[in-house]
């Protein structure tokens, strides 16, 4: 599997404001960013879009994207997610208000599929499993699984058990994406938002298997530097921050 964040800001590529993993070229985890990068032909290679939730972060380009693609391809976009998700989306979005509903268009504009936790999609070579995990909306982690191992995308969670219960469920683990959105000093604010900080994200790692990559992500911008820093005290050697629009390549799929 190869999976890259995209960027999501202009000039610094290192900063990430909103977010949405590439799969293989042809699958989206999240979609904050997805209408924004590339060309519409370049868009027009993803075909499956797998939501965690439906905060603004994660779904912002949603829209964009599927104007870009509308009518290039035979068979319109899925979008999977969890029902509250996709409600969310009907009715927060595609809602006449912030954007038309063209549900009625032909062909369609796009088709929706509503997740069951735990039933695995087999996409593109591809098994996606969605898990359950804790965050203010109902939020899912996904397991990728392909022939070369097991990616677990743990974006947008707070502290909850479930974290080392999906990892240490997960056999032919190769790599999480686990959030650290804030540094120590914004303990109550990630408490208030759902998130986690450094030490919660280290204190979770520690109880990895010591062999498997783990990258941080959905690191808030104004903070990066300063969750780098802790990060790096830590001296974990599979521990790293994510770098946006770099290619994590875990083999073949």
């Amino acid at each position: 599997m190869k999976i890259v964040l995209l960027r999501s800001c202009v000039g610094d590529g290192a900063l990430q404001y909103m977010t949405c993993f590439r799969v293989n070229e042809r699958i989206a985890i999240d979609a904050g960013g997805l209408g924004f990068h590339g060309s519409p032909t370049e868009q027009e290679a993803i075909r499956h879009i797998f939501l965690t939730h439906s905060h603004i972060d994660h779904v912002a380009g949603l829209p964009i994207f599927l104007e870009n693609v509308y009518g290039n391809t035979a068979q319109p976009p899925i979008i999977y997610g969890h029902p509250h998700t996709l409600d969310s989306l009907k009715t927060d979005v595609f809602n006449n208000r912030l954007y038309p509903d063209l549900s009625h268009l032909k062909p369609a504009f796009c088709c929706y599929e509503t997740l069951e936790m735990g039933r695995t999609v087999n996409v593109e070579n591809v098994r996606v499993t969605p898990l359950q995990i804790e965050h203010p909306v109902p939020t899912v982690a996904y397991r990728l699984d392909s022939t070369s191992g097991a990616v677990l995308i743990i974006t947008d969670t707070g502290m909850t058990p479930n974290i080392r219960t999906i990892v240490e469920s997960t056999p032919r683990l190769r790599a999480v994406f686990l959030e650290c959105a804030f540094p120590e000093a914004f303990t109550s604010l990630a408490k208030a938002s759902g998130h986690l900080t450094t030490p919660q994200f280290l204190a979770e790692v520690r109880e990895f298997p010591k062999d498997v990559s783990v990258y941080a992500v959905h690191g808030k911008a104004r903070y990066r530097e300063v969750i780098e820093r802790e990060l790096a005290a830590s001296r974990l050697p599979n521990v790293q921050m994510i770098e946006p629009g770099r290619e994590y390549d875990f083999g073949s799929a």
